[in-house]
Protein backbone atom coordinates (compact mmCIF):
# COMPACT_ATOMS: atom_id res chain seq x y z
CA UNK A 1 0.00 0.00 0.00
CA UNK A 2 0.80 3.33 -0.65
CA UNK A 3 2.28 4.88 2.46
CA UNK A 4 1.40 8.59 2.80
CA UNK A 5 1.05 8.77 6.82
CA UNK A 6 4.18 10.65 7.38
CA UNK A 7 5.20 12.32 3.71
CA UNK A 8 1.25 12.82 2.75
CA UNK A 9 2.68 12.28 -0.60
CA UNK A 10 -0.09 11.00 -3.29
CA UNK A 11 -2.16 13.51 -4.48
CA UNK A 12 -4.81 11.89 -5.82
CA UNK A 13 -5.24 8.49 -4.19
CA UNK A 14 -4.75 8.85 -0.91
CA UNK A 15 -3.44 6.31 1.71
CA UNK A 16 -6.57 4.80 3.03
CA UNK A 17 -4.75 3.84 6.37
CA UNK A 18 -5.57 7.39 8.14
CA UNK A 19 -8.74 7.26 10.62
CA UNK A 20 -9.92 9.29 13.24
CA UNK A 21 -9.26 7.78 17.01
CA UNK A 22 -12.12 7.95 19.32
CA UNK A 23 -13.92 11.05 17.49
CA UNK A 24 -10.90 13.49 18.54
CA UNK A 25 -8.54 13.94 15.67
CA UNK A 26 -8.09 14.40 12.54
CA UNK A 27 -5.44 12.92 11.61
CA UNK A 28 -4.74 9.97 13.63
CA UNK A 29 -5.23 6.41 12.78
CA UNK A 30 -6.89 3.59 13.87
CA UNK A 31 -7.74 1.16 11.08
CA UNK A 32 -6.26 0.46 7.62
CA UNK A 33 -8.74 0.29 4.91
CA UNK A 34 -6.84 -1.52 2.15
CA UNK A 35 -10.31 -2.08 0.61
CA UNK A 36 -10.28 1.59 -0.41
CA UNK A 37 -6.69 0.95 -2.45
CA UNK A 38 -8.07 -1.88 -4.22
CA UNK A 39 -11.38 0.04 -5.40
CA UNK A 40 -8.90 2.48 -6.76
CA UNK A 41 -6.67 0.13 -8.40
CA UNK A 42 -10.05 -1.55 -9.77
CA UNK A 43 -11.31 1.42 -11.46
CA UNK A 44 -7.99 2.11 -12.61
CA UNK A 45 -8.48 -1.45 -14.59
CA UNK A 46 -11.87 -0.09 -15.48
CA UNK A 47 -10.58 2.80 -17.29
CA UNK A 48 -8.24 1.46 -19.36
CA UNK A 49 -10.31 -1.43 -20.37
CA UNK A 50 -13.69 1.09 -21.25
CA UNK A 51 -11.00 3.25 -23.32
CA UNK A 52 -9.49 0.36 -25.00
CA UNK A 53 -13.81 -0.74 -25.21
CA UNK A 54 -14.08 2.87 -27.11
CA UNK A 55 -11.74 1.46 -30.05
CA UNK A 56 -14.43 -1.30 -31.18
CA UNK A 57 -17.43 0.10 -29.73
CA UNK A 58 -20.07 0.34 -32.48
CA UNK A 59 -21.56 3.93 -33.08
CA UNK A 60 -18.18 5.35 -32.35
CA UNK A 61 -17.40 8.57 -32.02
CA UNK A 62 -14.70 9.89 -35.34
CA UNK A 63 -12.40 12.18 -33.11
CA UNK A 64 -11.11 8.98 -30.82
CA UNK A 65 -7.57 8.77 -31.46
CA UNK A 66 -8.76 5.24 -33.08
CA UNK A 67 -11.24 3.53 -34.25
CA UNK A 68 -11.26 -0.28 -35.63
CA UNK A 69 -13.47 -1.27 -38.51
CA UNK A 70 -14.00 -4.11 -36.26
CA UNK A 71 -17.10 -3.32 -34.30
CA UNK A 72 -19.77 -4.49 -31.68
CA UNK A 73 -22.79 -3.03 -30.00
CA UNK A 74 -21.12 -5.28 -26.48
CA UNK A 75 -18.70 -2.57 -26.28
CA UNK A 76 -21.17 0.64 -26.77
CA UNK A 77 -23.00 -1.52 -24.19
CA UNK A 78 -20.39 -2.24 -21.78
CA UNK A 79 -19.15 1.40 -22.24
CA UNK A 80 -22.80 2.94 -21.25
CA UNK A 81 -23.50 0.65 -18.01
CA UNK A 82 -20.27 1.07 -16.35
CA UNK A 83 -18.56 4.53 -17.46
CA UNK A 84 -21.40 6.20 -15.32
CA UNK A 85 -20.24 4.60 -12.29
CA UNK A 86 -16.82 5.19 -12.29
CA UNK A 87 -15.50 9.29 -12.22
CA UNK A 88 -17.76 9.57 -9.12
CA UNK A 89 -16.26 7.05 -7.29
CA UNK A 90 -13.18 8.73 -8.25
CA UNK A 91 -13.90 12.40 -6.79
CA UNK A 92 -15.52 10.36 -4.03
CA UNK A 93 -12.57 8.71 -2.74
CA UNK A 94 -9.92 11.70 -3.52
CA UNK A 95 -12.07 13.63 -1.30
CA UNK A 96 -12.35 10.91 2.00
CA UNK A 97 -8.45 11.96 2.45
CA UNK A 98 -8.69 15.37 1.89
CA UNK A 99 -9.51 16.48 5.72
CA UNK A 100 -6.85 14.33 7.43
CA UNK A 101 -4.44 15.45 5.02
CA UNK A 102 -4.73 19.04 5.00
CA UNK A 103 -4.91 18.86 8.78
CA UNK A 104 -1.86 17.38 8.72
CA UNK A 105 -0.05 19.97 6.69
CA UNK A 106 -2.06 23.16 6.85
CA UNK A 107 -3.50 24.23 3.61
CA UNK A 108 0.11 25.99 2.35
CA UNK A 109 1.71 22.62 1.88
CA UNK A 110 -1.36 20.96 1.14
CA UNK A 111 -1.95 23.00 -2.11
CA UNK A 112 1.67 22.45 -2.66
CA UNK A 113 1.85 18.97 -2.46
CA UNK A 114 -1.58 19.20 -4.95
CA UNK A 115 0.29 21.60 -7.37
CA UNK A 116 3.22 19.37 -7.80
CA UNK A 117 1.45 15.43 -8.55
CA UNK A 118 -2.21 16.93 -9.62
CA UNK A 119 -0.94 19.95 -11.47
CA UNK A 120 2.37 18.51 -13.19
CA UNK A 121 1.28 15.63 -14.37
CA UNK A 122 -2.30 17.31 -15.92
CA UNK A 123 -0.11 19.81 -17.77
CA UNK A 124 2.41 17.13 -18.78
CA UNK A 125 0.03 14.83 -19.84
CA UNK A 126 -2.48 17.88 -21.86
CA UNK A 127 0.73 19.35 -23.59
CA UNK A 128 3.38 16.17 -24.11
CA UNK A 129 1.01 13.25 -24.33
CA UNK A 130 -2.52 13.93 -25.88
CA UNK A 131 -1.41 15.91 -29.33
CA UNK A 132 1.24 13.26 -30.40
CA UNK A 133 -1.17 10.73 -29.62
CA UNK A 134 -4.20 12.70 -31.50
CA UNK A 135 -1.73 12.42 -34.29
CA UNK A 136 -3.04 8.76 -34.45
CA UNK A 137 -6.46 9.85 -36.05
CA UNK A 138 -4.25 11.34 -38.92
CA UNK A 139 -1.99 8.28 -39.45
CA UNK A 140 -5.09 5.75 -39.83
CA UNK A 141 -6.58 8.69 -42.64
CA UNK A 142 -3.16 8.71 -44.29
CA UNK A 143 -2.94 12.51 -43.75
CA UNK A 144 -0.03 14.78 -45.40
CA UNK A 145 0.57 17.03 -42.05
CA UNK A 146 3.36 16.14 -40.51
CA UNK A 147 3.58 15.28 -36.78
CA UNK A 148 5.27 18.03 -35.65
CA UNK A 149 3.15 20.50 -37.30
CA UNK A 150 0.33 18.80 -36.19
CA UNK A 151 1.61 18.67 -32.34
CA UNK A 152 2.78 22.13 -32.43
CA UNK A 153 0.45 24.15 -34.37
CA UNK A 154 -2.82 22.21 -35.86
CA UNK A 155 -3.68 20.31 -32.73
CA UNK A 156 -3.95 23.33 -30.56
CA UNK A 157 -5.64 25.33 -33.28
CA UNK A 158 -7.84 22.58 -34.59
CA UNK A 159 -8.15 19.49 -32.12
CA UNK A 160 -7.39 20.91 -28.71
CA UNK A 161 -8.85 18.47 -25.69
CA UNK A 162 -7.81 17.11 -22.97
CA UNK A 163 -8.27 13.50 -23.07
CA UNK A 164 -8.29 11.53 -19.58
CA UNK A 165 -6.36 14.60 -18.26
CA UNK A 166 -9.18 16.50 -17.90
CA UNK A 167 -10.23 14.75 -14.20
CA UNK A 168 -6.90 16.11 -13.17
CA UNK A 169 -7.61 19.76 -14.10
CA UNK A 170 -11.32 19.46 -12.51
CA UNK A 171 -9.60 17.56 -9.28
CA UNK A 172 -6.92 20.65 -8.74
CA UNK A 173 -9.54 23.27 -8.83
CA UNK A 174 -11.78 21.29 -6.31
CA UNK A 175 -8.61 20.70 -3.83
CA UNK A 176 -8.22 24.60 -4.40
CA UNK A 177 -11.59 25.64 -3.29
CA UNK A 178 -11.77 22.98 -0.58
CA UNK A 179 -8.17 24.29 0.93
CA UNK A 180 -9.88 28.16 1.12
CA UNK A 181 -13.01 26.77 2.18
CA UNK A 182 -11.43 24.80 5.13
CA UNK A 183 -9.52 28.10 6.09
CA UNK A 184 -12.34 29.27 7.26
CA UNK A 185 -14.54 26.40 7.96
CA UNK A 186 -15.73 25.23 11.31
CA UNK A 187 -17.46 22.42 10.48
CA UNK A 188 -14.01 21.23 8.32
CA UNK A 189 -11.76 21.64 10.83
CA UNK A 190 -13.08 20.34 14.20
CA UNK A 191 -14.31 16.74 14.02
CA UNK A 192 -18.45 15.96 15.23
CA UNK A 193 -19.06 15.33 18.65
CA UNK A 194 -21.55 12.45 17.48
CA UNK A 195 -21.21 10.27 15.03
CA UNK A 196 -23.72 10.45 12.17
CA UNK A 197 -24.65 7.28 9.96
CA UNK A 198 -27.22 8.28 6.69
CA UNK A 199 -30.61 7.69 6.75
CA UNK A 200 -32.42 5.76 4.09
CA UNK A 201 -34.59 9.41 3.36
CA UNK A 202 -30.73 11.14 3.71
CA UNK A 203 -29.12 8.81 0.76
CA UNK A 204 -32.17 9.01 -1.42
CA UNK A 205 -32.33 13.16 -0.80
CA UNK A 206 -29.18 12.97 -2.11
CA UNK A 207 -30.17 10.92 -5.42
CA UNK A 208 -33.08 13.01 -5.96
CA UNK A 209 -30.48 16.13 -5.63
CA UNK A 210 -28.23 14.53 -8.42
CA UNK A 211 -30.64 13.68 -10.35
CA UNK A 212 -32.81 17.06 -10.60
CA UNK A 213 -29.11 18.91 -11.24
CA UNK A 214 -28.37 16.62 -14.23
CA UNK A 215 -31.57 16.73 -15.67
CA UNK A 216 -31.86 20.76 -15.21
CA UNK A 217 -28.43 21.39 -16.81
CA UNK A 218 -29.37 18.76 -20.27
CA UNK A 219 -32.10 20.72 -20.15
CA UNK A 220 -30.62 24.41 -20.47
CA UNK A 221 -27.75 23.84 -21.79
CA UNK A 222 -27.01 21.68 -24.91
CA UNK A 223 -22.89 21.46 -25.77
CA UNK A 224 -21.76 20.70 -29.02
CA UNK A 225 -19.47 17.78 -27.77
CA UNK A 226 -19.62 16.42 -24.03
CA UNK A 227 -16.61 18.50 -22.89
CA UNK A 228 -16.45 22.34 -22.47
CA UNK A 229 -13.18 23.80 -22.01
CA UNK A 230 -13.49 27.01 -19.57
CA UNK A 231 -10.93 29.50 -20.46
CA UNK A 232 -9.18 27.08 -22.44
CA UNK A 233 -7.45 25.47 -19.47
CA UNK A 234 -10.44 23.36 -16.85
CA UNK A 235 -12.09 21.49 -19.49
CA UNK A 236 -15.60 19.77 -18.12
CA UNK A 237 -18.46 17.77 -18.41
CA UNK A 238 -21.31 20.99 -18.10
CA UNK A 239 -23.67 17.73 -17.07
CA UNK A 240 -22.25 15.96 -15.02
CA UNK A 241 -19.58 18.75 -13.12
CA UNK A 242 -22.72 19.27 -10.31
CA UNK A 243 -22.22 15.28 -9.94
CA UNK A 244 -18.70 15.17 -9.34
CA UNK A 245 -18.46 17.87 -6.76
CA UNK A 246 -21.88 16.32 -5.19
CA UNK A 247 -19.69 13.00 -4.38
CA UNK A 248 -16.57 14.56 -3.57
CA UNK A 249 -19.01 16.95 -1.17
CA UNK A 250 -19.76 13.41 0.24
CA UNK A 251 -15.85 12.03 0.78
CA UNK A 252 -15.52 14.58 3.08
CA UNK A 253 -18.89 13.74 4.81
CA UNK A 254 -17.77 10.21 5.09
CA UNK A 255 -14.60 11.25 6.39
CA UNK A 256 -16.07 13.18 9.24
CA UNK A 257 -18.53 10.49 10.27
CA UNK A 258 -16.28 7.93 10.23
CA UNK A 259 -17.80 5.59 7.26
CA UNK A 260 -16.53 1.73 7.05
CA UNK A 261 -15.04 1.93 10.43
CA UNK A 262 -16.75 -0.30 13.33
CA UNK A 263 -18.75 2.80 14.79
CA UNK A 264 -19.73 4.23 11.20
CA UNK A 265 -21.49 3.42 8.18
CA UNK A 266 -21.01 0.62 6.37
CA UNK A 267 -23.15 -0.29 2.82
CA UNK A 268 -25.13 -3.57 3.43
CA UNK A 269 -23.94 -5.42 0.26
CA UNK A 270 -26.80 -7.24 -1.02
CA UNK A 271 -29.23 -3.87 -1.12
CA UNK A 272 -26.82 -2.31 -2.77
CA UNK A 273 -26.14 -5.09 -5.30
CA UNK A 274 -29.81 -5.21 -6.10
CA UNK A 275 -30.09 -1.61 -6.69
CA UNK A 276 -27.53 -1.90 -9.22
CA UNK A 277 -28.68 -4.60 -10.77
CA UNK A 278 -32.02 -3.33 -11.40
CA UNK A 279 -30.76 0.11 -12.37
CA UNK A 280 -28.54 -0.96 -15.04
CA UNK A 281 -31.27 -3.42 -16.38
CA UNK A 282 -34.29 -0.51 -16.58
CA UNK A 283 -31.24 2.13 -17.94
CA UNK A 284 -30.19 -0.40 -20.57
CA UNK A 285 -34.11 -0.45 -21.37
CA UNK A 286 -34.38 3.09 -21.17
CA UNK A 287 -31.88 4.34 -23.48
CA UNK A 288 -33.05 1.91 -26.03
CA UNK A 289 -36.07 3.27 -25.87
CA UNK A 290 -35.14 6.96 -26.46
CA UNK A 291 -33.18 5.87 -29.23
CA UNK A 292 -36.43 4.78 -31.01
CA UNK A 293 -39.09 7.31 -32.18
CA UNK A 294 -41.83 4.67 -32.77
CA UNK A 295 -41.97 3.39 -28.98
CA UNK A 296 -41.68 7.24 -28.14
CA UNK A 297 -45.05 7.69 -29.97
CA UNK A 298 -46.90 4.98 -28.70
CA UNK A 299 -45.90 5.35 -25.09
CA UNK A 300 -46.68 9.26 -25.88
CA UNK A 301 -50.57 7.83 -26.71
CA UNK A 302 -50.60 5.10 -23.73
CA UNK A 303 -49.46 7.84 -20.84
CA UNK A 304 -52.70 10.32 -22.78
CA UNK A 305 -49.67 13.32 -23.65
CA UNK A 306 -50.79 13.38 -27.01
CA UNK A 307 -54.20 14.95 -25.84
CA UNK A 308 -54.24 18.66 -27.09
CA UNK A 309 -51.36 18.75 -28.54
CA UNK A 310 -49.81 17.21 -31.83
CA UNK A 311 -48.17 13.78 -32.12
CA UNK A 312 -45.08 15.89 -32.93
CA UNK A 313 -45.43 17.55 -29.26
CA UNK A 314 -46.40 14.42 -27.51
CA UNK A 315 -43.80 12.85 -29.01
CA UNK A 316 -41.16 15.57 -27.27
CA UNK A 317 -43.09 15.96 -24.20
CA UNK A 318 -42.13 11.56 -24.28
CA UNK A 319 -38.66 12.32 -24.61
CA UNK A 320 -38.48 14.90 -22.10
CA UNK A 321 -39.64 12.37 -20.07
CA UNK A 322 -37.37 9.46 -21.05
CA UNK A 323 -34.58 12.03 -20.61
CA UNK A 324 -35.62 12.73 -16.60
CA UNK A 325 -35.66 8.68 -16.69
CA UNK A 326 -32.21 8.18 -17.68
CA UNK A 327 -30.81 10.80 -15.68
CA UNK A 328 -32.40 9.03 -12.64
CA UNK A 329 -31.75 5.82 -13.28
CA UNK A 330 -27.61 7.08 -14.41
CA UNK A 331 -27.45 8.47 -10.76
CA UNK A 332 -28.95 5.39 -9.08
CA UNK A 333 -26.32 3.62 -10.93
CA UNK A 334 -23.85 5.85 -9.89
CA UNK A 335 -24.99 5.79 -6.24
CA UNK A 336 -25.34 1.90 -5.51
CA UNK A 337 -22.33 1.25 -7.63
CA UNK A 338 -20.07 3.21 -5.22
CA UNK A 339 -21.84 1.68 -1.81
CA UNK A 340 -21.97 -1.64 -3.36
CA UNK A 341 -18.01 -1.40 -4.33
CA UNK A 342 -17.21 -0.56 -1.23
CA UNK A 343 -19.56 -3.23 0.75
CA UNK A 344 -18.05 -5.82 -1.41
CA UNK A 345 -14.53 -4.56 -0.97
CA UNK A 346 -14.65 -4.66 2.69
CA UNK A 347 -15.72 -8.46 3.17
CA UNK A 348 -13.89 -9.51 0.98
CA UNK A 349 -10.89 -7.49 -0.47
CA UNK A 350 -9.87 -5.82 2.64
CA UNK A 351 -6.46 -6.99 2.38
CA UNK A 352 -2.75 -6.43 0.84
CA UNK A 353 -0.24 -8.60 -0.74
CA UNK A 354 2.82 -7.60 -3.13
CA UNK A 355 0.65 -7.50 -6.28
CA UNK A 356 -2.11 -5.26 -4.56
CA UNK A 357 0.67 -3.11 -3.15
CA UNK A 358 2.55 -2.76 -7.22
CA UNK A 359 -0.90 -2.08 -8.07
CA UNK A 360 -1.80 0.26 -5.38
CA UNK A 361 1.26 2.25 -5.74
CA UNK A 362 1.31 2.42 -9.77
CA UNK A 363 -2.44 3.38 -10.27
CA UNK A 364 -1.97 7.18 -10.69
CA UNK A 365 0.92 6.23 -13.22
CA UNK A 366 -1.31 3.83 -14.99
CA UNK A 367 -3.63 6.09 -15.27
CA UNK A 368 -1.59 9.07 -16.53
CA UNK A 369 0.22 7.06 -19.05
CA UNK A 370 -1.92 4.56 -20.06
CA UNK A 371 -3.27 6.73 -23.65
CA UNK A 372 0.28 6.62 -24.56
CA UNK A 373 0.72 2.67 -24.61
CA UNK A 374 -2.73 1.53 -25.28
CA UNK A 375 -3.95 3.50 -28.30
CA UNK A 376 -0.38 3.17 -30.46
CA UNK A 377 -1.55 -0.39 -29.53
CA UNK A 378 -4.97 -0.37 -30.74
CA UNK A 379 -3.30 1.48 -33.78
CA UNK A 380 -0.85 -1.14 -34.55
CA UNK A 381 -3.77 -3.91 -34.72
CA UNK A 382 -6.25 -2.15 -37.24
CA UNK A 383 -5.47 -3.67 -39.92
CA UNK A 384 -5.05 -7.07 -37.97
CA UNK A 385 -7.97 -9.67 -38.69
CA UNK A 386 -8.89 -11.76 -35.83
CA UNK A 387 -11.81 -12.65 -34.15
CA UNK A 388 -12.85 -9.03 -32.46
CA UNK A 389 -12.80 -10.43 -28.69
CA UNK A 390 -9.20 -11.54 -29.41
CA UNK A 391 -8.03 -8.41 -30.66
CA UNK A 392 -9.55 -6.53 -28.09
CA UNK A 393 -8.64 -8.71 -25.20
CA UNK A 394 -5.19 -8.60 -26.44
CA UNK A 395 -5.19 -4.57 -26.62
CA UNK A 396 -6.30 -3.54 -23.71
CA UNK A 397 -3.96 -6.46 -21.75
CA UNK A 398 -0.72 -5.11 -23.27
CA UNK A 399 -1.75 -1.77 -22.93
CA UNK A 400 -2.68 -2.33 -19.15
CA UNK A 401 0.40 -4.02 -18.36
CA UNK A 402 2.36 -2.21 -20.39
CA UNK A 403 1.08 0.91 -18.63
CA UNK A 404 1.85 -0.82 -15.45
CA UNK A 405 5.51 -1.79 -16.37
CA UNK A 406 5.96 2.07 -17.65
CA UNK A 407 4.37 3.54 -14.20
CA UNK A 408 6.73 1.09 -12.09
CA UNK A 409 10.03 1.62 -14.00
CA UNK A 410 10.29 4.71 -15.74
CA UNK A 411 7.32 7.18 -13.75
CA UNK A 412 8.36 6.01 -10.46
CA UNK A 413 12.23 5.89 -11.02
CA UNK A 414 13.31 8.83 -13.20
CA UNK A 415 14.29 11.75 -11.34
CA UNK A 416 12.29 14.32 -10.71
CA UNK A 417 8.46 11.90 -12.09
CA UNK A 418 9.32 9.98 -8.98
CA UNK A 419 8.42 13.21 -7.29
CA UNK A 420 5.33 13.50 -8.64
CA UNK A 421 4.16 9.94 -9.55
Amino acid sequence: MISLVCEEAESLFLDPSMGFAGGHSMTSRTERLYFLDNIRSFITIWVVVLHGAIIYMEYGVDWYPVVDQQRSLFFSILIMLVEPTLMTAMFFIAAYFALPSIAARGSRAFLKSKLLRIGVPWVLGVVLVTPPVDYLILLAAKSPTGWFEFCTSEYWRLHYHQGPYWFLGVLLVFFLVFSLVWQGSHWLRTPPERISIPSRKQLAAFWALMTLGMFAVQLLWVPKTPFHIFGNVVAVMPSRIHLYSGYFIMGLVAWRNRWFSSAGYNPRLIPWVAVLVVSMALYSASRALSTDARSLEVLARVLHLNEGSTALHATARMSVLIKLMNVSLFNAMSLSALLASCALFKRHFNSTGPIQRSLAANSFGIYFIHAAVLYPIGYLFLDVQMPLMVKFTIVTSLGFFLSWAASALILRKAPFLRQVF
